[in-house]
């Protein structure tokens, strides 16, 4: 009798490169059909490749569902049997769910893969860590609770680098910020919703961080996605969110399925956790993609709950004194106050350290003062510290030696201004003396970035006539309209940047929410800076976050009226104001 050997992709899912990289293992992987059965210890995992319930959707057409479930035996059953408890055991899930079906529990995940995708790169790793540890991850971690043993702890292999590429792409759909290895963002559920702090309870916060090491995987990253909704007891939330890992768990169009719903830290609110073990790490773009399939879980959530009834709450102590009631500067004040403290910029320390800094720099002037380009704690922060002397131009990092302190931001973003404008990318090395911060390196306390040298920026001034790039316009003309928007209009700024490859280049807190600008700059002798072709399509982009968008244009001129800007020389500036983005 011959036997026809499986389909080594069902439905375009290669579940024979799963199979060659479980042979690796200890774990026993057999095929029958579509399906690959994995043998643990104690424990059977089952991936099967199944037909969508309905695959045209909005999305694009689905190929496949792969369904990733572990039975677990009886005894777990009985001693779960109260959903509070499953609930509980979920917090501390990594890639797989505790889920009841039918009154049979089963850990499970599950991945929609759609036509023409070409995810495999990602899919791969992500399915093969759940088969391999996902199971010994969630039990190991309830056994270490309930036997009181320690956690395993360990160092996440995420960089702050790795951290920084995911703000710079969240930044374009949502208001994000990062510290150290960690960022925290908001999504708008509805169009106009951006932040609690600015009184808004149609937002879902999600937070990755490297410092949160998972008890039984050990060092990676953990990812949390809040939900608004206030469920009206303990009891009915612990069955919504059971009801939520149940329906994520069926063959439609949802994102990948690694994590498990369980209840959340804002007051009765449903939230949805995963970790990716170290091993992650080297998937590309692996933060990325989870930190999408948060926001499209968050949208979908956000219409199961209102069908179950659950209605959305401002978090605990967001109650923003002014911005229902009246939109005076006093509620703006009260706005930027929240978001400040809400999106976790910098630590009171870190300004300590980074207001000395300053004090110490200005300190080597002969006059004690400094042509600051960036003197302020905005975001978003490529370098903490820049300023201008005479035809040179420095962009300052500053770290703590100790370790103990962390500021916004990373190498790569200071280095990338630094380059953008041809100036001197700098580290500032500082220590906490008792109660005082105080340099580590005499003189300026500078060193060059490139070359690991000590510099003082006053010898590298030259007679040279350095032209001024296309960044360092840019980020002049962002700057007129910055203090445009701060002094003249009176509006408190949210963000702002003069990367000329980015829009928009500033947001701040209008009179009725969040607005934004797109700057572009000219030089002479063009009068009017052209409005970029995509300005619609930068507007859409925006518009889950603000519907109110501007357009600046700034052109400059050098003072006597001669062709080329050359830097420290004085400029002539042209802006008649903001101008609507898009005409209704």
């Amino acid at each position: 009798m011959f036997f026809k050997k499986p389909n080594p992709a069902p439905r375009g899912v290669a579940l024979k490169d799963l199979e060659d990289a479980l042979a690796a293992t200890t774990l026993n992987a057999t095929r029958k059909g579509d399906t690959l059965i994995v043998q643990h210890e104690k424990l059977t995992t089952h991936v099967d490749v199944i037909a969508p319930a309905n695959p045209e959707t909005e999305n694009g057409p689905i190929s496949a569902v792969v369904t990733i479930k572990t039975p677990l035996p009886q005894e777990f059953s009985k001693f779960l049997s109260e959903p509070a408890l499953v609930s509980h055991i979920n917090t501390m899930a990594s890639l797989g769910a505790v889920t009841e079906q039918d009154g049979k529990l089963f850990i499970g995940s599950r991945l929609t893969v759609y036509e023409g995708e070409d995810a495999w790169s990602i899919h791969l790793p992500v399915v093969l860590s759940t088969i391999i540890g996902g199971v010994d991850s969630i039990l190991g971690a309830t056994q270490r609770t309930f036997n009181s043993e320690p956690s395993r702890g360990g160092d996440t292999e995420w960089t702050e680098a790795d951290i920084e590429f995911v703000q710079s792409q969240l930044s374009h759909i949502c208001v994000c910020t990062t510290g150290g290895k960690s960022l925290t963002a908001e999504f708008g559920l509805k169009s106009g919703a951006v932040s609690a702090g600015l009184g808004d309870h149609e937002t879902a916060l999600w937070q990755i961080m490297g410092d949160q090491p998972h008890p039984e995987f050990g060092g990676g990253l953990f990812c949390l996605l809040q939900l608004p909704h206030q469920i009206e007891s303990e009891e009915k939330l612990h069955q919504v969110v059971n009801e939520l890992n149940r329906m994520e768990m069926e063959p439609h169009d949802l994102p990948p399925h690694f994590g498990a719903w369980c209840a959340g830290k804002l007051g009765n609110n449903p939230a949805y956790v995963a970790f990716l073990p170290n091993a992650l790490h080297q998937a590309p773009g692996i933060a990325l993609n989870v930190s999408i399939w948060a926001l499209n879980r968050a949208e979908w959530a956000d219409t199961m709950l209102a069908a179950l009834g659950a209605k959305k709450q401002r978090r605990a102590g967001q109650k923003v004194k002014g911005v229902e009631e009246s939109s005076t500067k006093t509620s703006k004040k009260s706005i930027k106050d929240r978001f400040e403290i809400e999106m976790h910029e910098v630590s009171d320390k870190f300004v300590q350290c980074w207001q000395a800094a300053g004090r110490h720099l200005q300190s080597k002037t002969h006059d004690g003062q400094l042509d600051w380009l960036k003197a302020k704690l905005d975001p978003p922060f490529l370098e903490h510290l820049s300023f201008r002397m005479g035809n040179q131009l420095f962009y300052v990092r500053i770290d703590d030696v100790d370790g103990n302190v962390h500021g916004p931001g990373n190498l790569n973003g200071f280095r990338t201004i630094a380059d953008g404008c041809k100036g001197h990318a700098c580290r500032m090395p500082m220590r906490l003396n008792g109660k005082n911060w105080e340099t580590t390196e005499p003189g300026w306390g500078l060193i060059d970035d490139a070359t690991d040298r000590l510099i003082s920026p006053d010898n590298l001034i030259t007679d040279e006539k350095i032209e001024m790039t296309d960044w360092e316009v840019h980020d002049s003309a962002t700057q007129v309209v910055r203090d445009y928007v701060t002094d003249k209009l009176g509006h408190q700024l949210m963000s702002s940047q003069g990367n000329p490859n980015v829009d928009p280049s500033i947001w701040f807190v209008g009179e009725d929410g969040p607005e934004w600008i797109v700057v572009r700059s000219g030089r002479f002798p063009v009068k009017d800076a052209n409005r970029p072709k995509n300005l619609a399509d930068i507007a859409a982009s925006c518009a889950h976050l603000s519907k109110v968008g501007h357009f600046a244009s700034v052109t400059v001129a050098n003072s006597d009226g001669s062709f080329g800007l050359w830097r420290g020389h004085g400029m002539h500036v042209r802006f008649v104001g903001l101008e609507p983005a898009v005409s209704d």
